[in-house]
């Protein structure tokens, strides 16, 4: 699974285990939240700027993120 990761670009994850084999592989990634072990997971990684909460998400907001 690791050999996969590290081949992706960019990884847009809702599960905790996606993104933690993002960061592990060291790619981008933006974590759609649905419980705070992903919030907190994010924010251990400093990665919480990319994070996208999915009761209020909508497709542009994945693009507009900067």
């Amino acid at each position: 699974m690791m050999g996969i990761f590290g081949k992706m670009e960019m990884v847009i994850g809702m599960r905790l285990h996606s993104l933690i084999f993002s960061a592990r592989m060291n790619v981008p990634m933006i974590g759609i939240t649905y419980s705070g072990k992903v919030d907190e997971f994010l924010k251990m990684v400093e990665q919480d700027k990319w994070s996208l909460n999915y009761k209020e998400i909508e497709l542009p907001d994945m693009f507009e993120k900067k």
